[in-house]
C-alpha cells in the first residue's frame, strides 16, 4: 500500500524548477505540497489544498508540450476522474479526463493535442486529492529558433562548398 506523509517538506502557493512553473489557487499555507511518497523510495511529488486548481506553465511564458503525468489518488479510495485543460497559445483549449481505478502510481498519457500550450490546469477535489510526479514535459521551439537553425545549416552548406572548390 502506498504511503503518503503530509508533512510537506515544501509548501507554497507555488513552486518552479527546470524553467517550469506549477502555482495554486489555494491561499497560503498548504497550497502545493511536496509529499514523501514512500511507495517510490522516498522520492517526492506534489499534491495540491483541497477544491484547489493546480496550473502548470512556462516561466518565461513560452509554449510547451505535454506527453505524460503520472498521478496517485488520495484517500485511495472510490474510482476519481481527473480532467486536464490546456490552454493553447492561440487560446484554443483542449480537454482529456483520466480515470484512476487503484491504489498505485499511474502513467497517464496525453493525446496529440497537448502541444504548443500556454497553460494546463487540473481541479482538486474536496476529498479528492491528486499527488502527481513525472511531469513529462518540452518546451515548444519559437519560429526564429527555426529560421536560426535553418540559417546556420546553409552557412555550413555554403562553407563546405568553398572548401570542395
Amino acid at each position: 500500500m502506498t504511503h503518503v506523509n503530509l508533512l510537506a517538506s515544501y509548501a507554497a502557493g507555488f513552486y518552479t524548477e527546470d524553467g517550469f512553473v506549477l502555482q495554486s489557487s489555494a491561499s497560503v499555507p498548504n497550497s502545493l505540497l511536496a509529499a514523501d511518497v514512500t511507495y517510490n523510495a522516498g522520492s517526492y511529488a506534489m499534491a495540491a489544498s483541497p477544491l484547489a486548481t493546480t496550473t502548470l506553465m512556462t516561466s518565461n511564458a513560452s509554449a510547451f508540450s505535454i506527453s505524460s503525468i503520472d498521478l496517485l489518488r488520495r484517500p485511495a479510495i472510490l474510482n476519481w476522474t481527473v480532467t486536464f485543460t490546456g490552454v493553447k497559445s492561440d487560446a484554443s483549449v483542449v480537454t482529456q479526463s483520466f480515470t484512476i481505478t487503484n491504489n498505485h502510481w499511474n502513467t497517464f498519457n496525453f493525446n496529440a493535442g497537448f502541444t504548443n500550450l500556454a497553460s494546463l490546469s487540473w481541479d482538486e477535489g474536496l476529498t479528492r486529492l491528486y499527488a502527481f510526479d513525472n511531469i513529462n514535459v518540452s518546451a515548444v521551439p519559437e519560429p526564429a529558433s527555426y529560421a536560426m537553425l535553418i540559417g546556420g545549416l546553409g552557412l555550413l552548406g555554403l562553407a563546405r562548398r568553398r572548401q570542395r572548390s
